[in-house]
């Protein structure tokens, strides 16, 4: 199972990037067989003058099965990251269950 980790953001460090691909080992460790790569992209959103959104979009290439994509956007940028994998290992369960 290959990760890559892209950043848009200019203030996120090394910590974040490893705490990603820690996050994706674990919740989609079950169907590593499955899975031949996963990207993982973080970026910034401007919705509104003050506010300021982290996007993360997780897109997972299975072995012989349509790809998988996930998006969230939250001000949190752990949270978004948890989301976004939760997301995805729901799709994926009922992907490879049906």
């Amino acid at each position: 199972m290959k990760i890559k980790v892209q950043n848009d953001l200019i203030d996120i460090d090394q910590s974040i990037t490893e705490y990603i691909q820690r996050m994706l080992r674990l919740g989609l460790s079950k169907y590593s067989t499955n899975i031949s790569s996963i990207n993982f992209l973080v970026s910034r959103v401007k919705e509104q003058r003050d506010k300021d959104d982290k996007h993360c979009v997780l897109t997972i290439t299975l072995v012989n099965r349509e790809n998988i994509v996930a998006e969230e956007t939250q001000p949190d940028l752990n949270f978004a990251i948890d989301r976004v994998i939760q997301k995805a290992t729901r799709k994926i369960t009922r992907k490879l269950l049906s």
